[in-house]
């Protein structure tokens, strides 16, 4: 079986591992926002959406009480794809279209 990154654990895991291989000036909404137009799978997680899941799930290390995100990690990006998925199910819709409502919904 092949893993991303090798057999050895410490090449998989640092991925996981700070700086989570960043480029300077270009955060995670970016990343987020590509992997949305390369991807079928992807969801955009940006500020606007990180407070609007946290406010309704009480999904931890989204964002500060301020309302500032915190660093998100590819973990935290899996935990939220994971969510929308379940929340979608829930609803009766597809991950995007609750993406899309979500980012037009007011602030309460």
């Amino acid at each position: 079986m092949m893993f991303y990154g090798g057999e050895d654990p410490k090449n998989r895991a640092a991925p996981n591992s700070p700086p989570y291989a960043r480029i300077h000036g270009l955060g995670p909404a970016f990343f987020t926002k590509f992997l949305y137009f390369t991807s079928s799978t992807s969801l955009i997680l940006d500020n606007v959406l990180a407070r609007k899941v946290h406010e309704l799930s009480g999904l931890p290390y989204l964002v500060r009480s301020g309302g500032q995100s915190y660093v998100w990690t590819p973990y935290r990006y899996a935990v939220y794809l994971h969510w929308m998925s379940q929340t979608a199910d829930t609803l009766n819709c597809a991950p995007d279209e609750l993406e899309l409502s979500l980012f037009r919904m007011r602030r309460a």
